[in-house]
């Protein structure tokens, strides 16, 4: 399978509980040092931010990585490093520059169509205890063996700026003209219920109303992005990535229209949406000609 470091992943067990992926996640979760890993039910709602890593090639250590919890800011470790089968995984504060720099540093190993997770610490890898897929077990130490428990599978959740400018100039709504801050960073899309919920927080359409200039459409698109930022700054602790919450200008003879934009469920297609009623769809009346992200 091909994987590509430096990106945004969800981490899911080999097999599935009750046709429901299971994924590597952090209890609660918390920042605090210490919190148990374990597997929970692929999520939709905000829970789902804390079964989303950040795995990053360690500087100078090719083939070994941190990863990092985008929601806690905490990195995925293995508690002092031990190669005792039934460790604990853990999350924990940056041991980087540290001599317990190892504990929280793995080699993704590919095995057949998943992939193995070898703590290099201890030589270790990443297990389940009592080799059990159900939901709420935690996720451990373990030395090699042949059970599924031992084999993952990765799905990338974050995208780069360049993809994501080939699907805009993709999309026929919009012209090419697209321009973005980040030259080489990565993007992650927020889940649905955390955009909506957003958004009726923001009092954009109910407290804050349509004006005619004072409080026009570009208002709606740029204050619904300072929300979306300043959400991002509170709820997620990780960093080296970026919201991804675009804003297209929007225009046809006699008006015009601005959006903001982000990306489908598969990632794989562009969703504007108008900011002063919430509503969400892949194409636009007012053909976009000038796209920022």
């Amino acid at each position: 399978m091909h994987f590509l470091p430096n990106h945004v992943y969800t981490i899911a067990s080999r097999e599935q509980y009750n046709d429901t992926n299971v994924l590597l996640d952090l209890y609660e979760p918390t920042s605090e040092n210490g919190t148990p890993s374990y597997i929970w039910s692929q999520s939709d709602q905000k829970e789902a931010l804390n079964q989303r890593w950040l795995v990053k090639e360690v500087d100078g250590h090719p083939g070994i990585y941190t990863l990092r919890n985008i929601r806690t800011g905490t990195y995925l470790d293995l508690n002092e490093g031990s190669s005792k089968n039934g460790t604990k995984v853990q999350g924990w504060a940056s041991l980087a520059g540290t001599p317990h720099a190892q504990n929280s540093q793995w080699r993704i190993i590919a095995s057949g169509n998943h992939f193995k997770i070898q703590n290099v610490a201890s030589k270790t890898y990443l297990d389940l205890a009592g080799k059990k897929h159900i939901p709420g077990t935690q996720v451990v130490g373990w030395q090699i063996d042949s059970t599924p428990t031992q084999d993952w599978v990765f799905r990338r959740v974050s995208r780069t700026g360049t993809e994501i400018k080939a699907l805009l100039a993709s999309n026929k709504s919009v012209d090419n003209n697209v321009e973005s801050y980040l030259k080489e960073g990565i993007y992650i899309v927020l889940p649905k219920s955390v955009r909506d919920d957003i958004l009726h927080r923001s009092g954009l359409g109910s407290s804050l109303k349509w004006r005619k200039e004072i409080f026009d459409s570009d208002d709606f698109a740029f204050v619904s992005k300072s929300h979306v930022a300043k959400w991002g700054a509170t709820e997620l602790l990780g960093d080296g990535f970026a919201i991804l919450w675009g804003v297209v200008f929007g225009g046809q003879k006699d008006s015009a229209h601005v959006y903001n934009f982000f990306l489908n469920d598969n990632l794989d297609g562009i969703v504007f949406c108008d900011p002063k009623t919430g509503e969400q769809k892949d194409t636009i009346r007012h053909k976009g000609y000038l796209s920022l992200f």
